[in-house]
This record gives structure tokens, C-alpha cells and sequence, in this order.
């Protein structure tokens, strides 16, 4: 017998001690330089809802968060799909380790209280910059891309381009300006900063 959790109860509760805004404030003033690409962005639970119902995942996709701070869509998407794979990737010391803090209490004291399934999925946080991470399994990528100003360069997109045919890409404020994917502007959705554009592409 599993318990029955609702999963905004869950999200909720993994996350309300977590103060995203201020862990990236620490953490970028620990940083050598400064960037507005860094300027610290979230979900909502309903927002990113709605956003992923679009997406259409299937069973045992893989899933990408590029920019993941302190992981609440890697882990939303985990409690919401049957994703074989997640993975965040973040470059913010004090957000990638508040990512894995909060996977832990999830894989210790959440997960086996769902369903059987979400045991086996891989679930794991990356410190990098995500220009210099294989993606290349993915199916669905989200980008958190309102403060993006070079990230969606020429290097990037070319690794994006080479997806396997059918994945899908969401981004916010920002779209990808290439013929490989097909853009839909599914509308405005809710963002901690307010109501922002978010863009579905499809690999062609």
C-alpha cells in the first residue's frame, strides 16, 4: 500500500525552507565576475504544470534542465512524469548543492512513498557550465531563458540542432532562430517573476 501524496503537497513541502534568491545572491558574489545571465529565475508548480502537460512526455523519456538552479523542475517533472532519466545542470555552487540536498530528503523520504516506477529513475545534479555538457540523449530540454543573452549562441545551437527527431525544447522569453525545430508559442505561463512567453519547439 503506497501513501496517497498530491504532488503540489510534495513540491511544496521538499522546497519551503529553500530560499533560491538568496542562495544565488550568495553564490554569484562568490564568483570573480559578473553576468546578468546568472539573474536567478523559478517555477511555479502550476505554471510548470501546464508547461510540461504540452510537452506530451512519454514513458521513459529523458529530461533536461539547462540552468537548473536549485532543481525544481528536474524534480517536478520527476513527481509528475515517468521519465527514465533527469538531470539538472547548474553552474551556481550554492544552488547545484541545494539541488542535491533536496534530492536526497526526495530519494530518501519521499520516493518510496510513491509509486513503484519513479524507484528506478536516474536523477542527478550537474556543476557545469551546460555548453560543455552532452546532452544529446534528451528529449525534452527546459531552459529558463529570460536573462539568457549569449548562451543561446551559435555553439549551443548547433548542439541543439543535432537532437534525435521528435525532442522537444521549452524555453521562456526567448526562442530558438533555427529551420531544424518547429516553434509554437504556447502562450503566457506563470513564472515567481509573473506571467513570461514560453516557446515548445520541436526537433524536424
Amino acid at each position: 500500500m503506497h501513501t496517497v501524496l498530491h504532488p503540489k503537497t510534495i513540491f511544496h513541502s521538499l522546497y519551503s525552507q529553500t530560499d533560491g534568491y538568496l542562495l544565488s545572491h550568495k553564490g554569484r558574489k562568490k564568483l570573480d565576475y559578473f553576468y546578468s545571465g546568472h539573474t536567478y529565475g523559478e517555477i511555479t508548480y502550476d505554471g510548470f504544470l501546464k508547461m510540461l502537460a504540452l510537452t506530451k512526455p512519454k514513458q521513459k523519456e529523458v529530461f533536461y534542465d539547462l540552468g537548473s538552479g536549485t532543481g525544481k523542475a528536474v524534480i517536478l517533472a520527476s513527481i509528475l512524469g515517468n521519465f527514465s532519466k533527469l538531470t539538472g545542470v547548474e553552474i551556481i555552487e550554492d544552488l547545484w548543492q541545494e539541488s542535491n540536498n533536496i534530492l536526497t530528503h526526495y530519494q530518501k523520504k519521499i520516493i518510496p512513498s510513491l509509486l513503484p516506477h519513479k524507484k528506478n529513475q536516474k536523477i542527478k545534479f550537474i556543476k557545469n557550465d551546460f555548453n560543455k555538457v552532452d546532452f544529446s540523449d534528451a528529449d525534452l530540454i527546459f531552459m529558463n531563458a529570460t536573462f539568457f543573452h549569449y548562451e543561446i549562441n551559435q555553439f549551443l545551437l548547433r548542439k541543439l540542432e543535432k537532437l534525435k527527431k521528435g525532442s522537444r525544447i521549452l524555453t521562456n522569453s526567448r526562442w530558438l532562430n533555427s529551420s531544424l525545430f518547429s516553434v509554437v508559442h504556447i502562450g503566457p505561463h506563470s513564472f515567481t517573476g509573473g506571467e513570461e512567453d514560453v516557446f515548445l519547439h520541436h526537433k524536424k
